[in-house]
């Protein structure tokens, strides 16, 4: 199984602040470009540990006009730019991106750069054919950053897994009840000498049967109790769990970031 498992353990006690003047529209309305924006930003602050300053709150703070000029210098990612947008608001580092319509699906591209350096933090694109691909792709995208930014994995992933895996599980205890179950009813037939089974070729068939059912039951519900302790240990660890081959560290200003990263 290969797994990508990125691990940062935030030194600052504040949440990590980033602006996100928004996103620049290319064949798209800017209504649209904004609410991918906007979007992106509530995944990614719903984890906790992180705080966004969004396109409405720095117009707010700075004005349209310097608003709109901060976000040209952002998507021209030079660093006296994102410095100074970063600055002006008490972040810590900017996220920009670009929303295109290119025929009939969509081009995005992302990025979020740290104030201090200019040091690429993350750095995502691709395309897809309709805004439900887009809004999933910016949701794994935001699960992501939080994880590298705070650390926490992405609150009901694997409580959602666990969740299934129980479902699963119990319906594999039931098979396998059910099947046990009329394994049982087979051999008290046979037991009593049921006045239903008219001839010895319809006992020998009850018999291969229940010598079927029995250890097909015994197998399902086997395989259905390790289904549930799996998600059991899913439910409760799962959140916690993480493996890692590699550190760096990156430089945040009154804070830092200590970033693991490895593939197994």
């Amino acid at each position: 199984m290969l797994a990508t498992l990125v691990v940062v353990a935030s030194l600052g006690a504040s949440p990590f602040h980033l602006a996100s003047p928004g996103f620049t529209a290319v064949n798209v309305s800017d209504k649209e470009a904004e609410f991918f924006s906007d979007y992106f930003a509530q995944q990614v602050i719903r984890h906790g540990g992180v705080k966004i300053t969004t396109k409405n709150e720095i117009v707010t703070l700075l004005g349209l006009e310097r608003q709109r000029e901060m976000l040209g210098c952002a998507d021209q990612g030079g660093s006296s730019c994102i410095a100074e947008l970063a600055g002006a608001l008490g972040a810590e580092g900017v996220i920009t991106g670009t929303v295109a319509k290119l025929g009939g699906g969509f081009a995005v591209t992302l990025k979020i750069i740290l104030a201090k350096n200019a040091q690429e933090l993350s750095s995502d694109s691709g395309q897809f054919s309709d805004e439900p691909a887009v809004l999933s792709w910016l949701q794994e995208v935001a699960d992501e950053v939080s994880f590298t930014l705070t650390g926490r994995r992405p609150p009901g992933r694997f409580k959602r897994t666990a969740k299934y895996t129980a479902l699963g599980g119990a319906g594999l205890v039931v098979l396998g009840g059910v099947a046990y179950g009329l394994a049982w009813s087979n051999y008290n037939r046979l037991k009593t000498f049921d006045d239903t089974i008219r001839s010895e070729a319809e006992m020998r068939s009850i018999a291969a049967q229940g010598r079927v059912l029995a250890p097909v039951g015994v197998g399902l519900a086997g395989a259905g109790v390790a289904a549930l302790l799996a998600a059991g240990g899913l439910w409760l660890f799962g959140e916690g769990s993480a493996n890692s081959a590699g550190v760096a560290v990156v430089a945040t200003g009154d804070s830092g970031a200590l970033i693991f990263s490895g593939e197994f």
